[in-house]
């Protein structure tokens, strides 16, 4: 039995641990980093992870997060203010990336990445006018929905453009005869993104059966179509019996489409122009038209 205090009762083990509780707290009324400071070094990391690691993480977490943005937004390239796409021209890839670059010499205002001519896009498939409106593939939809009507969409709609893009999107997936760059162009066209396009006739012609060719009046007034002369190309040139209105520009009258030894029986015309005019009609004069 262990030998007891006479006066407290309590044995001198217990006597040192009421002396220590009773002791001041030499950290009391400090701030916490200080106390980190001043503790043993055995006592730094369990205190650490008690009053500062959570703490760590979040701001270490929120510069990184701040970081991340900075870099994106550093980084990433602008909004694209004309894209031309071309269709079955990829074997003139070099000469388009050449007008390409001569149109933003001209444009030094501009940061060369907002022009783009793309001239990946190939279509081998022709609309497809077998589809319903709900994608069946019986014929008995009114039309408006199917493949044939929904490979683009009018400029002048955004949300029939939406509508289209959904069609022809849900028409490549469902098996139909789109395995081509069809439901690219749809969604691409959708978003506004394709302004203006360049295709010889024969794709021209498909271009304006899917809805992806506007009039030129959608960027240009009567003034300026009628000044271009012989340079345009009517619906009915290209079809017979067609309405006769003004959807292309020929190419083989434009002198710097010649000039870059670019082919002859090419057309130029309007796509999707809801974002604005401006850059497809600079591009229409960089053209020069003869």
């Amino acid at each position: 039995m262990d030998k007891k205090h006479i006066e407290s009762g309590l044995s001198q083990e217990q006597l040192d641990a009421v002396a220590d509780l009773a002791r001041t707290n030499v950290y009391a009324k400090q701030s916490k980093w200080k106390t980190f400071r001043e503790l043993p070094k055995e006592e730094k990391f369990p205190f650490f992870v008690q009053h500062f690691l959570l703490a760590t993480v979040a701001i270490v977490a929120a510069v990184a997060i701040v970081i991340g943005l900075g870099v994106f937004y550093a980084t990433r390239p602008p909004s694209t203010k004309l894209v031309v796409a071309t269709f079955n021209l990829s074997e003139y890839n070099d000469k388009l990336e050449s007008l390409q670059q001569d149109f933003a010499a001209a444009h030094p205002d501009q940061d060369p990445r907002v022009f783009d001519i793309d001239s990946s896009f190939i279509l081998t498939s022709k609309a497809d006018t077998s589809l319903s409106g709900d994608g069946s593939g019986d014929g008995s939809g009114d039309g408006t929905a199917s493949a044939s009507t929904s490979a683009s969409a009018s400029a002048s709609s955004s949300n029939a453009a939406g509508q289209a893009a959904d069609a022809m999107a849900n028409a490549a997936m469902g098996g139909s005869s789109y395995l081509d760059d069809s439901a690219k162009l749809a969604v691409r066209m959708a978003a506004g993104e394709i302004n203006t396009l360049i295709a010889p006739k024969d794709m021209f012609i498909e271009l304006t059966h899917r809805n992806a060719i506007n009039d030129l009046s959608a960027a240009l007034d009567d003034q300026r179509i009628a000044a271009l002369g012989d340079a345009v190309v009517y619906a009915d040139d290209l079809e017979s019996g067609a309405e006769h209105k003004a959807i292309g520009l020929d190419l083989s009258k434009s002198a710097t489409w010649k000039a870059k030894g670019l082919p002859d029986d090419a057309i130029y015309g309007f796509g999707n122009v809801s974002e604005g005019v401006e850059w497809p009609v600079a591009f229409t004069d960089f053209l020069k038209f003869e």
